[in-house]
């Protein structure tokens, strides 16, 4: 039993000045190691109108892209040439995202010419969805002997290449579409590589190769599962044969696809499980002539020990790739650390590794040596945690940690003066809770709150496995998408650990229910329980939360432990979370029954007469939090992409409008079911602050980190 301090606001401000200190050092050192390798800025202006197929004219005037051409110190040649790669960042981004890929593909002897899209990074001019991509995709592919007479690459013409991740993916896809290698024009790529693009990539292709024309080159196509269970596997299986299929229909190539190997992944031990039943229906779903003889051994395993994927795999009867060919390899999200959030899924080690390989046996060029420095870079840090190598992991947290801690540490500083504004004429007594000090004497137990955090801990992971279960069956009477979304989303799991906890319920009720008469509230077991379950539901519905967030990055739903993407450290900040609710909740409660600083019936009325003064309140919270919120958001993604990003900062008021919803059901719901605790002004202050600053804190670590899904 220990004495609670006096000085809570002291501590968040220091805490406050602590990080933004920190992030300003981490911010203002961070570089990357670019000693083998030259960077030359280039510019295009782009202007050109289009039509593609059945598509529309598409005008993009008035755009000036601008980029990085990298290539290493001491060139490599072949017969006086060498190859080039153009590699397009994302969406929301811009390409220094990538400058760990574009320098080891320069270290390998590669020309690597890096564009921002238009409105992003450093180029001017309005960012467009869609095929309005097109034509600045061919923009850039057209000035390359431009850019190859100007700087002097002596880049071979025959062997260029384009590959960049997701929106990048796309553009790629386009460039092996619109712009393959034309013999007599001496312009094109004759090999892309997509590092996850959009999932209906399949269909789409099938449409615009059949209406434009052949395609050329050949694609790797680095992907994901897209959804999670039975069937919805099966269906993105045979999207794979469907791409095959319109390869197969323009030109007369056959396209080889790897089998799904990968999820036979047989113990808890090992990640993911699935039933039998469902590796039957893919196994028969799947074409699966590439490699027959693949053992059954896990795919973590199975990708290390087959790092060189291009010389493991037969595309053709002899061996080696040719123009149509297309390859398409499924990464399982959250299964061995590999990747993952999806503007992760640019920066880790296997997309690179594969690029790399890719790309050489394409072009004919020695990429060993930079693999096996690549690989002897990479260490272990654990048995389930990915091989990173040092300086990708640093690039991750670096990049971004510094702008977050500069956000966090400005809004800890901001809480106690918001305390301050708080600070009434009232009696000191009746408003300590608004003030962030708790009543004199009160007192809260280690043990008690370790315990709590502890089953709240083992709750959630004992419910991810019935929540999995629970959306199998619901899909014979739903659509597949909504019982997808029930499970992402983390509802699922919070009714099932609601359920499990509801034991606990009638533990609190003999602890507190007797002190709760004893102070003249008269609260039966039907009462308390429903203000418990407020209680315990939210936190799991925070956890809820996490998994939406999660839903195209890791998926924690579906593994027995906390994801290594979701990071081991990220779970521990969220039991630290859970703990410093379960000790301001002991410390309230007790405070609440120790000093009577609960309403009690005659106090009632009087704050009646003050409900539009708490509804202004609840307003101003509600406004701080969305502001707060929003703040972090578009500050990180301000940071990731550039000046040039306003539809960057709208997006993040969007997610800032999201956590508008959240944050109202966290400061209402518990006023209109437990209005005895949450009814003075003041107080609906402090927990509507704390539930604010925690959310905000770990929802932007979480984005600054890298770990979101978009």
């Amino acid at each position: 039993m220990i004495r609670i301090y006096k000085y809570f606001k002291a501590v968040f401000l220091v805490a406050g000045i602590i990080l933004l200190i920190l992030g300003l050092v981490i911010g203002a050192n961070f570089k990357y190691n670019t000693s083998e390798v030259t960077f030359t800025p280039f510019e295009i202006s782009a202007g050109k109108t289009a039509s593609y197929g059945n598509y529309a004219d598409y005008n993009q005037t008035g755009v000036v892209i601008r980029g990085t051409i990298l290539q290493p110190q001491e060139p490599i040649y072949s017969n006086g040439l060498r190859p080039a790669v153009f590699f397009f960042h994302g969406m929301f981004a811009r390409k220094e995202f990538h400058y760990h890929y574009a320098i080891e593909l320069a270290r390998a002897g590669f020309v690597v010419i890096m564009p921002d899209h238009g409105g992003m990074g450093d180029s001017v001019g309005t960012f467009k969805l869609g095929w309005d991509i097109i034509p600045l995709v061919e923009t850039v592919i057209d000035h390359l002997p431009v850019l190859n007479t100007t700087y002097n690459l002596k880049i071979n013409k025959t062997q260029v290449g384009s590959t960049g991740h997701s929106y990048g993916g796309i553009s790629t896809t386009f460039a092996g579409i619109y712009r393959p290698y034309n013999e007599s024009e001496g312009i094109g790529v004759s090999a892309c590589a997509s590092i996850w693009t959009w999932s209906n990539l399949t269909e789409t292709m099938e449409y615009m190769i059949g209406d434009y024309g052949t395609a050329a080159w050949d694609l790797l196509y680095l992907t994901n599962m897209e959804h999670v269970l039975g069937d919805q596997y099966v269906d993105n299986i045979l999207s794979s044969i469907e791409a095959r299929n319109a390869i197969d229909k323009v030109n007369g190539t056959k396209g080889n696809f790897l089998p799904p190997n990968w999820l036979l992944i047989t113990s808890w031990d090992d990640g993911l499980v699935l039933p039998e039943w469902q590796m039957e229906i893919m196994a028969e779903a799947c074409f699966d002539e590439s490699n027959p003889s693949i053992s059954s051994n896990t795919y973590y395993n199975y990708i290390k020990s087959n790092m060189t994927y291009a010389n493991n795999f037969t595309w053709n009867n002899s061996g080696s790739f040719e123009n149509g060919s297309m390859r398409k390899i499924f990464l399982p999200r959250g299964t061995y650390g590999f990747p993952q959030g999806h503007l992760t899924e640019g920066f880790l080690v296997p997309p690179l590794v594969m690029i790399l390989d890719w790309f050489g046996d394409a072009f004919n060029w020695n990429v060993s040596d930079t693999i096996t420095r690549i690989e002897s870079d990479i260490y272990d840090l654990g048995a389930t945690i990915p091989f990173w190598p040092a300086p990708v992991q640093n690039l991750i947290f670096e990049m971004y940690l510094g702008p977050i801690l500069i956000i966090n540490g400005l809004v800890l500083m901001i809480l106690p003066l918001i305390s301050y504004i708080a600070r009434g004429r009232r009696r000191d007594d009746e408003y300590q809770l608004a003030q962030f000090r708790f009543p004199k004497g009160t007192t809260f137990s280690w043990k008690e709150t370790l315990a709590f955090t502890g089953i709240f801990a083992g709750v959630y992971l004992i419910s991810f496995a019935p929540s999995i279960y629970l959306s199998s069956f619901i899909k014979y009477v739903i659509p597949y998408i909504v019982a997808d979304a029930l499970l992402a989303t983390g509802i699922f799991r919070s009714i099932i650990g609601g359920v499990l906890l509801i034991p606990l319920l009638w533990v609190l009720f003999d602890r507190y229910g007797q002190n709760y008469k004893d102070i003249g509230l008269d609260l039966n077991k039907k009462k308390l329980i429903r203000g418990a379950m407020v209680g315990i539901l939210v936190p799991l519905i925070f956890f809820g939360l996490w998994d939406f967030l999660n839903v195209f990055t890791v998926f924690p739903t579906m593994l027995p432990m906390p994801s290594p993407t979701m990071g081991y450290w990220g779970f521990v900040l969220v039991l630290v979370f859970v703990f410093i609710t379960a000790m301001i909740e002991e410390i309230y409660l007790r405070g609440l029954i120790q000093t009577k600083l609960e309403a009690k019936i005659q106090e009632s009325n009087r704050l009646d007469n003050r409900r539009l003064k708490k509804w202004i309140a609840y307003f101003i919270m509600v406004l701080l939090s969305l502001g707060v919120n929003t703040l972090g958001i578009s500050s990180a993604i301000f940071f990731a992409v550039g000046p040039n990003a306003l539809y960057g900062n709208i997006f993040g008021l969007n997610f800032g409008a999201l956590f508008f919803i959240i944050g109202l059901s966290f400061y209402l719901i518990p006023s209109i079911l437990n209005p005895y605790i949450y009814q003075r002004t003041r107080s609906v202050w402090a927990c509507a602050i704390f539930n604010m600053i925690m959310l905000g804190f770990l929802f932007t670590c979480r984005l600054g980190l890298g770990i979101t899904t978009f």
